[in-house]
């Protein structure tokens, strides 16, 4: 009886293990796995093998992080602990746990520097939250849906996108972000009080059944009241004519309001500051020439700050703004960056996550907010 009941117990378990690898994988499976799963969307090395998050590894991460902490152990971890000691890991978690943010959409528009955003909020997220269907994060675009909530539909998408809007441009005359011909210009949208959407990166058997275009395989992705939005600048040439642009938008927002002739759908928008450099360079700005034999400078130079508030005074009033207290922070961080050859992003983890755990607090508290108002009405 004994032999019998072993050789039933080892069936079992053969038919549930070829179940599991049928079958979509249970979200507190680990990303290893998943990643090697059937319905995966994208496949992609799990180059990432060292405990980075805290007895998790992160696969939205390139190859490139793995290096840096290979080569630059004791900077990592320290940079490591400034991650921790910010708590925005905790409170990402919280907030998704919450469900306040559940069947909503968040996108980082920008350049590289919103790119890593898009990184630390996935990472932070942990293993457990991250769903089955993401897009790691390329040149120009991203996406994840995160659990955010006890229901099997508890997703927050998050997104990572260059162009959506037709707001942004980083360099002149260089091809930008997606520009699939049907990427809607949202200025032209607000003038016509139509709702705004963008295309980004498809994914033909997600929870919400992406409409797929066979020829590109760009999903249309409609932005609805719930949504939010961060808007940001960007750090390359054309970033003042971006800033033009965002500015023309919240105008034209503004105007229709007053003017009853907005679209009811339209997203929660929000500005993020740009963050400070430390290039130890005259003005602190980035040069092609920097040697990386020379350490980005610990301090970033005033110039930076100067920046940041002429940008404050430009949005101030017409989007509500996020990232100033990080900025202060990060202006003397310079010593986590990247590598000396990079003073523009971040280790992760690392200073980055004190903005994005800024994003966090901010969504959430909007979101709390509109959801009493709507439970007193």
């Amino acid at each position: 009886m004994l032999v019998l009941y072993f050789c039933i117990t080892i069936v079992l378990n053969i038919i549930q293990v070829s179940v599991v690898k049928e079958n979509k994988l249970p979200l507190n499976t680990s990303i290893t796995q998943r990643a090697k799963a059937k319905f995966q969307y994208r496949t992609f090395s799990d180059s990432i093998n060292h405990d980075y998050y805290w007895n998790q590894t992160c696969p939205f991460l390139s190859t490139s992080y793995d290096g840096v902490f290979k080569n630059q152990t004791q900077r990592a971890e320290e940079a490591r602990i400034i991650s921790l000691k910010s708590g925005a890991t905790k409170k990402i978690r919280s907030a998704l746990d919450s469900g306040v943010l559940a069947g909503r959409k968040v996108l980082l528009m920008g350049d590289s520097l919103h790119k890593q955003m898009y990184q630390s909020l996935n990472c932070m997220a942990g293993e457990e939250r991250t769903g089955p269907y993401f897009h790691k994060p390329q040149k120009k675009m991203g996406r994840s849906f995160l659990k955010s909530g006890p229901s099997p539909n508890d997703w927050l998408q998050v997104f990572f996108n260059y162009d959506a809007g037709n707001l942004v441009e980083l360099n002149a005359g260089a091809i930008n972000g997606i520009h699939w011909e049907e990427q809607q210009s949202w200025i032209d949208a607000c003038e016509a009080g139509e709702p705004f959407y963008f295309r980004d990166a498809c994914i033909r058997d997600a929870p919400q059944h992406d409409e797929c275009k066979a020829n590109n395989e760009s999903s249309k992705i409609a932005l609805g009241s719930d949504d939010f939005v961060f808007l940001y600048k960007t750090k390359h040439a054309r970033k003042e004519e971006n800033l033009e642009n965002i500015v023309a938008l919240a105008r034209c927002m503004q105007s229709a309001r007053r003017n009853g002739t907005n679209h009811p759908d339209w997203p929660i928008f929000s500005y993020t500051v740009t963050q400070p450099t430390h290039w130890a360079t005259k003005g602190g700005l980035y040069d092609r020439n920097h040697s990386t034999d020379n350490p980005c400078a610990t301090f970033s130079h005033s110039k930076e700050t100067e920046r940041m508030n002429q940008e404050v005074n430009t949005v101030e009033g017409l989007f509500p703004i996020v990232g100033r207290d990080s900025f202060l922070k990060q202006t003397a961080l310079g010593k986590y960056h990247m590598d000396n050859g990079d003073c523009t992003h971040w280790m992760l983890p690392g200073v980055q996550d004190l903005v994005s755990r800024e994003i966090v607090e901010w969504m959430l508290e909007t979101a709390t907010k509109e959801n009493a108002i709507i439970n007193i009405q």
